[in-house]
């Protein structure tokens, strides 16, 4: 790799760091919500307007994940 390939790489290294804890983020804060309060995700699934908002939002995630990769592909190659 060139010497702007590698710093290409460590420049965007926090970002991907970064992005990759926010993207995850939600998944830790539904499993502690659920040993808090055992019940919490299914009551998420039981309730039409949970299920709506909680498939809204994976579905975010899941832009924001294939966004991070194709923003990012360029860079880690």
């Amino acid at each position: 790799a060139t010497r702007q390939e590698r710093e290409a790489v460590a420049a965007t290294a926090q970002a991907r760091f970064t992005a990759r804890i926010v993207l995850g983020l939600p998944l830790v804060a539904a499993l502690l919500g659920e040993l808090a309060k055992p019940g919490l995700l299914a009551s998420l699934i039981t309730n039409p307007v949970s299920l709506l908002l909680t498939t809204l939002a994976l579905t975010f995630q899941l832009v924001a994940l294939v966004t991070m990769a194709r923003i990012t592909r360029n860079v880690t190659k």
